[in-house]
């Protein structure tokens, strides 16, 4: 079953967490004073101090939990630093606040050159990936290479349903009634259900089905994640500048694609890989969206190799 924040946070009780203004935040753990910002908003961390720091970035929907079998594996030899994105997870998110892809992305850049000394690896899942992809933009000089699983790309945000979805959602009375539905109990099951169905890997052996979607569905009772999801919908267009920045990118980068994938199709894997010039794609079978769940052992050995 996916360990719940809780459980997590209990484990490493000893360790930094704190809390952190998105967009000219400032952090506000171990007395540090907040500076005035304009959307005041925060985003959660949970940092562990080793050597090398890893940073694992979410995919759409779910939150740092997605990571457990990673930290498990690499928290003893490594830094490791967890991001709850705006809205997911246990990371406050007014309900009046946009989440602009760049606006986020910049607070993430921040979040990091405070709490990471030299270079870092950045590893995302989906939109994660995308996120991770876009800080080389504010962070160009300290990222020492991308792990990537199956990353959202500027093709994968213009696909017909989420570039519809998108144009919908970005009428006030759309998001109105979407989030009116969130707010019932069938709804939140036909998340839960279309998540599982056409995210994860039908034969997973490692993941407990009905923990997952115990998980999930108590996830979306939370009015700040149904926000969230509405919101990033709606900005999903304005991922189209990482066309920009992909000749930016001369470290290391590996790609790696379920071969089931059903989110995204595996060519937005391979025009990413045409794209950035150091970049390599690895397609996997018997893996879907969220290989780091589905196949946790043979994910860790490609990033241990990755990183090695």
């Amino acid at each position: 079953m996916i360990r719940r924040l809780t459980d997590i946070n209990t484990k490493y009780v000893k360790e930094e967490h704190g809390t952190a203004f998105f967009d000219s935040y400032s952090i506000y753990y171990k007395k540090f004073t907040p500076k005035p910002t304009r959307l005041k908003q925060s985003i959660r961390y949970l940092l562990r101090r080793k050597r090398r720091t890893l940073v694992f970035i979410h995919p759409f929907v779910l939150n740092m939990d997605v990571w457990k079998y990673q930290v498990d594996e690499f928290k003893n030899r490594h830094n490791i630093l967890l991001l709850d994105l705006p809205g997911f997870g246990s990371s406050p998110l007014n309900l009046n606040t946009e989440l602009i892809p760049r606006e986020i992305t910049k607070s993430v850049a921040e979040v990091i050159e405070t709490h990471t000394t030299g270079r870092v690896v950045l590893i995302g899942n989906s939109l994660g990936g995308a996120f991770s992809l876009s800080l080389v933009e504010f962070l160009k000089s300290k990222i020492e290479g991308f792990f990537l699983l199956a990353p959202l790309t500027v093709e994968g945000a213009n696909m017909g349903v989420f570039k519809r979805l998108g144009q919908w959602l970005s009428t006030t009375a759309a998001t109105r009634a979407v989030a009116n539905m969130a707010n019932s109990i069938l709804p939140i099951k036909l998340i839960v259900q279309f998540v599982f169905r056409f995210s994860i890997e039908s034969s997973l052996t490692v993941l407990e089905k009905e923990g997952f979607k115990e998980y999930l569905a108590t996830y979306y009772q939370r009015k700040e994640s149904i926000h969230a999801l509405i919101s990033t919908s709606k900005h999903l267009n304005k991922w189209d500048y990482l066309d920009v920045l992909y000749p930016l990118i001369k470290v290391p980068v590996l790609i790696i694609w379920g071969e089931n994938d059903k989110i995204l199709p595996i060519s937005s894997g391979k025009i990413l890989e045409e794209k950035i010039a150091s970049a390599k794609l690895k397609i996997i079978k018997d893996m879907a969206h969220h290989p780091q769940l589905e196949r946790p052992v043979k994910i860790n050995k490609f990033l241990k190799k990755f990183i090695a």
